[in-house]
């Protein structure tokens, strides 16, 4: 744990005319955020035209996740003058774990039924889910060259957890980061927080994280898209978009809480813009990535300053708050469904593709229901910190031995004579595939 002495004045994590009196972290605009995000996904992965670009659902994700994940720790700080790092993690295990296991035993009991040995090894599933169950399946694309938009993408179920995998290593990082930023390391006794030396701080990280993810979109576009230092500045500006208008009197100014609501339709916009004109041929991140990180960050700011705006009351619509509560289990869900369908049937067209996408949306209602919640808010669970980092450590071993046990499996399978015989005839089929018609 790492502590630091209590403040003098406690000061809140949101604008002083903003924070409610309970200081909740609940905001439902930012689950409209989350709903915005998770359709932006679903809409490009099942194919509709309209969302080629919807991908950057995932960097709402980011700058979300680092606007919410700084204020909760910066108000822990106020409110104790410590950051309880075993009490973060242990609230990270219990909500993002259990939903992870469970789809990872799903995905790997279906795909032991449809895929033949061969088609999983060659499409990197088997390996995939190995590195999925301890948060780092973007490393292992990072490894392999994965192209995110390549052809083959189809071809593994655990594509879409390399961002979990990303933002579990942020969760892991980031309270220590904060609480070196804010001065809790510090030999020098002081009884307040140090919140220029977190800006101070926040910025030098986003700008040395954004001037990596420049370098590599041109040299190593799959580093740049994987890598966590590469996509950090992301998180970073979403903590910006909390701790500037605090800390500058310019975002706080009369003038400026006029101007809000604007900047939040321009905010939505650039969002939205993004969704459509951004395609799998976009140079990605790099500075096609500001577009729609600023404008989740704009947003953030323009719904904290002026609360009662039309972009606030839109995204806190009933429909919205009920697709945001869902968005984590939904993420997890609708790719292996889309995949695995498209493996077992066959090519999809636009209209069947979009059965998947349902199917996935019903089967996050019951995960949310019967496993996120219940194990998330559990008392027993939540009353030791280490009953959680157990479940978790638990959790991880679990799905390792089942992903290698499967993988041993199907590699001993498809050493087996008829599996090696109908893979070689099966390759020579794929070759025949890509020449000309006229040698036939």
């Amino acid at each position: 744990m790492v502590s630091r002495p209590r403040v003098e004045q406690t000061r809140l994590w949101l604008p002083p005319h903003r924070a409610p009196a309970d200081r909740s972290l609940f905001r439902p605009d930012i689950e409209g955020r989350r709903a915005i995000a998770i359709l932006l996904i679903v809409g490009c992965h099942v194919g509709i035209l309209s969302f080629s670009g919807g991908y950057v659902g995932v960097d709402i994700f980011f700058v979300v996740s680092g606007y919410l994940i700084t204020g909760l720790l910066v108000r822990e700080m106020e409110q104790t003058g410590r950051i309880g790092l075993l009490r973060f993690y242990a609230r990270r295990a219990r909500r993002l774990l259990p939903a992870l296991a469970l789809v990872v035993l799903v995905a790997v009991i279906l795909g032991a039924v449809i895929y033949p040995p061969f088609e999983a090894e060659d499409g990197r599933f088997a390996a995939t889910a190995e590195t999925t169950a301890v948060y780092a399946s973007n490393m292992y694309f990072l490894k392999t060259s994965t192209d995110y938009f390549g052809p083959t993408r189809e071809n593994n179920p655990f594509l879409h957890t390399w961002s979990l995998s990303v933002e579990e290593q942020f969760y892991l990082v980031w309270p220590l980061f904060m609480a070196f930023a804010l001065g809790a390391f510090s030999l020098k006794s002081s009884s307040t927080i140090q919140y220029r030396r977190l800006l101070w701080w926040l910025t030098v990280a986003a700008v040395l994280s954004f001037t990596l993810s420049l370098y590599l979109t041109k040299l190593l576009p799959s580093w740049a898209y994987f890598l966590s230092p590469a996509r950090a500045w992301e998180f970073a500006l979403g903590a910006l978009a909390l701790l500037l208008p605090q800390e500058a009197r310019f975002f706080s100014s009369p003038t400026m809480s006029k101007v809000a609501p604007y900047t939040a339709w321009a905010g939505l916009f650039g969002i939205c813009f993004a969704a459509v004109a951004f395609n799998g041929k976009t140079p990605f991140p790099g500075f096609a990535a500001l577009l729609p990180a600023l404008s989740t960050a704009i947003v953030l700011w323009a719904a904290a300053a002026t609360p009662d705006n039309l972009v606030v009351k839109g995204l806190s619509l009933g429909p919205l708050q009920q697709i945001g509560q869902l968005s984590y289990s939904w993420y997890l869900w609708h790719w292996p469904v889309l995949v695995l369908a498209s493996a077992a049937i066959g090519p999809l067209s636009l209209m069947l593709r979009s059965g998947p996408g349902v199917v996935a949306l019903g089967l996050s209602v019951v995960s949310y229901r019967v496993v996120e919640n219940p194990i998330r808010y559990n008392q027993r669970l939540a009353r030791r910190d280490i009953y959680s980092l157990a479940m978790a450590v638990v959790l991880a071993v679990f799905g390792i031995v089942i992903s290698f046990t499967w993988r041993q499996m199907y590699l001993r399978a498809g050493a087996q004579p008829p599996q090696v015989l109908f893979t070689r005839a099966q390759g020579r089929f794929d070759v025949l595939a890509y020449l000309p018609i006229e040698l036939f």
